[in-house]
C-alpha cells in the first residue's frame, strides 16, 4: 500500500472517530437537558402535592374542631352543628385544655385557634371578648415553622347566660 493510500485511510478513520465523538457529545447534551426537564417537572409536582397535603390537613383540623363536643352547643343532647357555646369555650380555655394538654396536642397538632365574636351594636368585631385578634383557645406553635396555612370558618356563638346568639368566626392557622 502506498503512503498516500495509508494517509487517506488514516484521515478517513480520524473523520469517523470525530463523527462518533460529536454524536456521543450531542447524545449526552440531550440526555442532560432531558434530565433537567424531568427534575424540574418532578419538583413542581412535589410542590403541588405538598400544597394539596397542607389543604387536606387544614380541612381535617377544621372538621376535628367542628365536631368537638367540648365546644359545641347542645340542647337536650342534640348537637347543633356550627354552633359553639361561649361557656364551654371559656371552660375549655381555662380548665379542659390544661388538664388534657397531650390529648389535644395530638388531636389538633401544630396549630393556633382563635374565635372572634361580632358585636351587632358596634357593627364591628367585639374587642371586649378576648383581644383584638379574638379569643385564643389553642396555641401550639411549631418552633421552626416555614409557613402558616389559614382558614376562617363562620360559626354561631351561643351565650347561655343571656340566651343570645352571636355571629362568630374561627381563625384556624396550621404551622408547617
Amino acid at each position: 500500500m502506498s503512503k498516500t493510500g495509508f494517509l487517506n485511510i488514516k484521515k478517513k478513520s480520524q473523520l469517523q472517530m470525530m463523527q462518533t465523538v460529536v454524536v456521543l457529545l450531542i447524545f449526552f447534551v440531550l440526555l442532560v437537558i432531558g434530565l433537567i426537564f424531568v427534575f424540574f417537572n418532578q419538583r413542581s409536582n412535589l410542590k403541588e402535592k405538598q400544597r394539596e397535603y397542607t389543604n387536606l390537613e387544614l380541612m381535617k383540623k377544621a372538621q376535628v374542631l367542628n365536631f368537638m363536643p367540648e365546644l359545641q352547643c347542645s340542647f337536650d343532647n342534640v348537637i347543633n352543628p356550627d354552633c359553639y357555646d361561649i361557656e364551654k369555650i371559656n371552660a375549655f380555655e381555662s380548665k379542659v385544655y390544661a388538664d388534657n394538654k397531650y390529648f389535644y396536642d395530638a388531636l389538633l397538632g401544630n396549630s393556633r385557634i382563635t374565635i372572634l365574636r361580632f358585636d351587632m351594636d358596634a357593627i364591628d368585631w367585639d374587642p371586649a371578648w378576648g383581644s383584638a385578634d379574638g379569643k385564643l383557645i389553642y396555641d401550639n406553635k411549631k418552633p421552626d415553622y416555614k409557613q402558616i396555612s389559614k382558614v376562617q370558618l363562620p360559626i354561631s356563638l351561643y351565650d347561655p347566660e343571656e340566651d343570645e346568639y352571636y355571629f362568630g368566626l374561627i381563625n384556624l392557622e396550621i404551622y408547617s
